[in-house]
């Protein structure tokens, strides 16, 4: 289930690859477009981060209200430092086969 979970995601994400890939092709002007393609990343990713806080708040009880919302900031954090972990060896990798990484 998780797969269809994802399809708005991906729709979204290649429907906007394609889209600016289009509109930079045409015009030629792409310093615009980045910056309100940053700022609207933002503000999607900052409403992603949000909705599991609001969730996890608006069904916890008093009671364990502190204990859920620490869970949840935690496995935030740590996820994202393992996920870091994670990504170098393969970019390091990626890049040592494309000829872009050399070691002094």
């Amino acid at each position: 289930m998780s797969g269809v979970r994802n399809l708005p995601l991906i729709r979204a994400a290649t429907i906007a690859t394609i889209v600016s890939g289009a509109s930079i092709t045409n015009t030629g002007i792409y310093a615009p477009i980045l910056i309100g393609y940053q700022v609207l990343a933002g503000l999607a990713w900052g409403a992603g981060i949000q909705v599991p806080m609001i969730a996890t708040q608006g069904t916890s009880k008093e009671l364990d209200l502190a204990f859920e919302t620490a869970i949840l900031l935690f496995f935030q954090i740590v996820g994202g430092a393992f996920l870091v972990g994670g990504q170098t060896p393969s970019t390091d990798s990626v890049f040592r086969l494309m000829g872009l990484l050399t070691y002094a």
